[in-house]
């Protein structure tokens, strides 16, 4: 890969990415001023404090400390050609692009053109989270300058992204849309033309697999398992010697491809039970016997939300190896819950601390802060709960439930006068994931049915996921659960009556879902019953292609191989070509890290 693709190239003098040694700063200086040569404009950029270099590891983040959340849309211009240079000059006048990469761009159609600037202005930007952020607004532009296949893919989003937001002008919407097919298309073409290297073609993968996604494209799974095989592949091949990597391939493989592809394989663990995902993990980890090590330090302020974001995976990371054991009949459990809330307490003290009204020029800041103070309530929960083999323990949390549904709808409300879609490919989301643990696991009637509303009612799309498939989920365990009886208060939801979700089986064709339910003790080898209930899959995205069939159109729904099943740690994604499933189990944990 080029070197260029990197603005740092790591060395023996500097073992962190955004810790820049002199022989490291000399780079990219000379890298910054080569560039600039061609550049039609040029901005002084503002150096990184010290603390922001200090928490940070990517270069994004330690160029934008204060930018968690990103800036929310810009109204279009009314004259196409108008706002095709307005989006020229925002990307010309970004810092990002203050070296002159955009200087080829020439070459592409005016279409072409357009939708590329309209992901680096928006896309790139509004879609992105926390961690992939560097991904999207740095490596993937500047890899679209040397790799026509990237450009390709990554215009396809633009126009993707677009079209989205064009529902009300049909002409519109249909051009974007042809221009999609034909980026697609032309990604492919120069792909099989032009041989590229590994991790190109991850990069690649990446991109394809979020394009997938968003359109409820099977064919998503199918490139997901194709980034697995190839980084097995580039592993056993780097392994044996006939395959050496550059130190900006090793960074850009272990740092940034790795473990984008992980999280994007890993979310579909979660979707049935977060809890029992997290279980799942902590046993996997208890089993490795790691070292304990002693609790991690809080620091007096956090300087940022994203160093507050990173201390609280760390706390939870932490507690997982040090704070929870293995009990031989139960399973795992949290046995220093007294230390873990103390810590987390403490962690949440320090976010109320965070003044994010002072960061005038990022106004959503006090939205993120929000958000993660919500993460941290589902982070006392999960730890609080963890192995219990009674459902009624979650009783005891429904005031940070009642929190969490409360934060939740101030933001929708704050966002939802400004946001056309509430789409995203980041693989930092969590929305959806959060507000199934809420009505899934919180049994006072007023707040699960307050979830389910605003999840009804802003409908999220995350990558392939819709909120409004797992709302239809959802209301049949409230159903199931209520039996329609009157209630008042979660007491009234006797344990007896309470169910977890076991398994889900999605059957495409049909467009059903069949949902086996478990009940108390929720654990089949020791007596738990099932209850199969099947109900409606909702209309995705692509309506005119991928609209539920009746039932009674199908010859007889229960003969079908189900498209995807998800359990507990697993998913299993179906290949009707050859018949089989390509299966994904957890690996690790992912606090759900939600975003707007």
């Amino acid at each position: 890969m080029n070197a260029d693709l990197l603005w740092v190239n790591k060395d023996s003098t500097s073992d962190h990415l955004s810790r820049s040694s002199k022989a490291e700063t000399a780079r990219i200086r000379a890298h910054v001023q080569h560039l600039s040569i061609q550049s039609r404009t040029r901005r002084k950029s503002v150096p990184p404090s010290r603390s922001a270099r200090k928490n940070s590891k990517s270069v994004v983040d330690h160029q934008r400390p204060s930018k968690v959340q990103l800036a929310e849309p810009q109204e279009h211009e009314e004259d196409d050609q108008a706002y095709s240079r307005s989006l020229e000059d925002k990307a010309q006048d970004s810092r990002l692009f203050a070296s002159g990469a955009l200087t080829w761009l020439p070459a592409a159609t005016p279409e072409e053109k357009r939708s590329f600037l309209f992901f680096l202005k928006r896309t790139a930007q509004e879609w992105s989270g926390y961690r992939d952020v560097s991904f999207w607004n740095i490596l993937v532009p500047q890899a679209s300058a040397a790799h026509l296949s990237i450009f390709h893919s990554v215009t396809a989003l633009g126009a993707l992204h677009e079209s989205l937001e064009n529902t009300h002008d049909h002409d519109k919407e249909k051009n974007l849309q042809q221009l999609l097919w034909q980026q697609c298309f032309k990604a492919a073409q120069v792909a099989n033309q032009a041989q590229i290297s590994h991790t190109v073609a991850l990069m690649s993968c990446i991109i394809l697999v979020c394009l997938q996604n968003l359109q409820s494209n099977p064919v998503a799974f199918q490139m997901l398992k194709t980034g697995t095989n190839l980084i097995n592949d580039l592993e056993t091949k780097v392994a044996e010697g006939s395959l050496t990597l550059t130190p900006s391939e090793v960074t850009l493989l272990e740092d940034y491809l790795k473990p984008i592809l992980e999280r994007l394989g890993t979310r579909y663990c979660f979707i049935v039970d977060l809890p029992s995902a997290f279980a799942l993990h902590v046993d996997a980890k208890q089993k490795l016997g790691l070292q304990r090590t002693e609790a991690p330090l809080l620091p007096q302020i956090f300087n940022t939300l994203l160093e507050a974001r990173n201390l609280l995976e760390m706390i939870a990371a932490w507690s997982v190896t040090n704070a929870t054991s293995i009990n031989p009949e139960f399973g795992v459990y949290c046995n220093k819950r007294d230390l873990v809330e103390s810590l987390l307490t403490q962690w949440q003290d320090l976010l109320e601390a965070v003044d994010a009204a002072a960061y005038k020029e990022h106004p959503n800041l006090g939205v993120s802060k929000m958000l993660l103070k919500a993460a941290g309530l589902v982070t006392k929960i999960l730890f609080d709960t963890l192995g219990s083999t009674q459902e009624c323990i979650f009783d005891k949390h429904i005031h940070k439930f009642k929190e969490i549904v409360r934060i939740y709808d101030h933001v929708s409300q704050t966002s939802r006068a400004k946001r056309r879609q509430k789409v995203s490919f980041g693989i930092d989301t969590g929305i959806i994931h959060t507000l199934a643990f809420v009505i899934g696991r919180c049994r006072d009637p007023q707040i699960r049915r307050d979830a389910l509303a605003l999840m009804e009612r802003d409908d999220h799309v995350e990558g392939d996921m819709r909120a409004s498939t797992g709302l239809n989920v959802l209301k049949k365990l409230v159903e199931l659960e209520e039996a329609g009886r009157s209630i008042r208060r979660q007491e009234d939801v006797l344990e007896q009556d309470r169910v977890r979700i076991w398994e889900d089986q999605q059957f495409w064709h049909s467009g059903l879902v069949k949902i086996y339910f478990i009940r108390n003790p929720y654990d089949p080898q020791r007596g738990a019953s099932f209850q199969e209930v099947w109900v409606r899959m909702p209309i995705r995205i692509n309506e005119e292609l991928d609209r539920p069939l009746s039932p009674t159109q199908q010859k007889s729904h229960d003969l079908e191989s189900p498209n995807v099943v998800f359990a507990r740690g697993m998913a299993a994604f179906l290949d009707e070509s050859t018949g089989t499933y390509h299966k994904i189990h957890l690996s690790s944990f992912f606090l759900p890290m939600p975003r707007m």
